[in-house]
């Protein structure tokens, strides 16, 4: 057994199509309620820098002894046991509720001194409040007092996770069609009334599939917007009921 590896609650997530088609679903309202009832468990602990909510989903099938680990963006199954000094740098990154306990199902490597203490008592209450949903430690330590937005998109190349670094990632919203996967609570401004909005702040490219009513694209002309206007216009898209069906019967 791998340190902090339970192989079952990984092998038990959807498939990405899956995880897409339950945003299609009834269960999306459930999962969007979660989002209002957890957003008191980060009030109260004021965990708004450290953790976001990602939709659960795998994309690769692993061994018993392998881990998906995130290095420099990019995420690939490890085998195997590693020498102490490399099994301090990994440490968990997207946690579940599996079989009555909250567990890892993927990971960091980072370096040992840049590990955060993470808080259990609140990845506790806020994983029995998310519905299914998923936490994820963020690692950017980006503060959610800061109102700008980074939006990030990921990909699949040769069966490995690719994150597209900011500016990458900006010119594919505004060309490609997206499918959100990670959200995070922002700062408003100073004077709106609810201060803390979660963004949807990291997409999967589906540019595979054959376009048709229902994906999430940016209208024409967005080249020029900035990334907070781009998501704004982006947001008022994602419908659950119209959202990107034809990933599911583009076959």
């Amino acid at each position: 057994m791998l340190e902090h590896q339970n192989i079952d609650a990984y092998t038990f997530l959807p498939q990405f199509e899956e995880a897409v088609e339950v945003m299609q679903s009834s269960e999306w309202l459930k999962m969007e309620r979660s989002f209002t009832d957890v957003k008191a468990v980060f009030a109260e602990y004021n965990k708004w820098d450290d953790y976001g909510i990602m939709l659960p989903f795998k994309d690769v099938d692993l061994r018993d002894d392998e881990r998906l680990i995130d290095f420099n963006g990019t995420s690939v199954p490890w085998h195997g046991s590693m020498v102490d000094s490399l099994e301090r740098c990994i440490i968990p990154r997207c946690l579940r509720s599996w079989e009555g306990q909250i567990v890892p199902y993927t990971f960091y490597f980072r370096e040992a001194s840049r590990h955060a203490i993470w808080d259990v008592s609140f990845e506790q209450e806020a994983i029995l409040r998310l519905g299914g949903l998923a936490l994820v430690r963020l690692e950017d330590y980006k503060s959610a007092r800061d109102t700008s937005i980074t939006l990030q998109v990921e990909d699949i190349q040769g069966g490995m996770v690719v994150s597209y670094p900011p500016s990458t990632s900006k010119m594919l919203l505004n060309e490609e069609k997206m499918i959100p996967v990670m959200w995070k609570f922002c700062r408003c401004k100073e004077e709106a009334s609810d201060r803390y909005r979660l963004i949807a702040t990291r997409f999967r490219r589906m540019a595979e599939c054959t376009s048709s009513d229902g994906w999430i694209t940016p209208p024409s002309g967005t080249q020029s917007m900035q990334p907070e206007a781009l998501f704004a216009d982006v947001a008022s898209r994602l419908q659950p009921q119209t959202l990107l069906s034809s990933i599911l019967n583009s076959e």
